[in-house]
């Protein structure tokens, strides 16, 4: 299999050109995961507003392989978010968070996350 490589990080080639939707108010936070994604060759769009995301979601599902979100977005959490994406459609979620503690990760888990962690 083929793999790249760059500073600890390793991704398989066949996961080149996953299509990945990245949702964070935060804009450096946003804009910095969206550079190390594209630097391993995925197809990111970037979004602030989770409304906005969910709208881009719900219009164009298969363009997405993947949601990443900050748990803390303005317009709601991310149990809201993630309740919204599951209800009708199977995607997987990634939820990331600041302030991420043991019960938010379980909780995230147990609602249909693929993963909860801390980001920095």
């Amino acid at each position: 299999m083929d793999v790249k490589s760059s500073e600890n990080v390793v991704v398989p080639s066949t996961s080149r050109g996953l299509r990945i939707i990245v949702v964070d108010p935060d804009t450096a936070s946003l804009m910095y995961t969206v550079a190390i994604l594209e630097e391993h060759y995925y197809k990111v769009t970037a979004i602030e507003l989770a409304t906005i995301a969910l709208s881009m979601i719900e219009e164009r599902e298969s363009q997405y392989d993947l949601v990443i979100a900050e748990f803390n977005m303005l317009e709601m959490d991310g149990f809201t978010f993630l309740k919204h994406i599951l209800r009708d459609r199977d995607i997987p979620v990634i939820l990331m968070s600041h302030k991420a503690n043991v019960e938010i990760i379980i909780r995230a888990l147990e609602e249909g996350a693929c993963f909860c962690g801390e980001n920095h």
